[in-house]
């Protein structure tokens, strides 16, 4: 009895090796019965990052004051 192998889930072609994390043809890291790669938070935008700056600098300031 054969094993069956998953399919890849960007060229959609069997993966000849199971074991493997990435498809054999494609190089793609995803294979269907595989659990997906963690999601990445979205990069903050230039003025989230200086309101974000902003903000921890007071809080900063307001700690090291008496």
């Amino acid at each position: 009895m054969t094993v069956a192998r998953p399919l890849c889930v960007t060229c959609h072609r069997r993966h000849r090796e199971p074991g493997s994390p990435r498809c054999c043809d494609c190089g793609a890291g995803r294979i269907h019965g595989t659990t997906p790669p963690p999601r990445r938070r979205p990069r903050p935008t230039p003025a989230e990052q200086l309101g974000d700056a902003e903000e921890t600098d007071e809080a900063e300031t307001e700690a090291e004051a008496p």
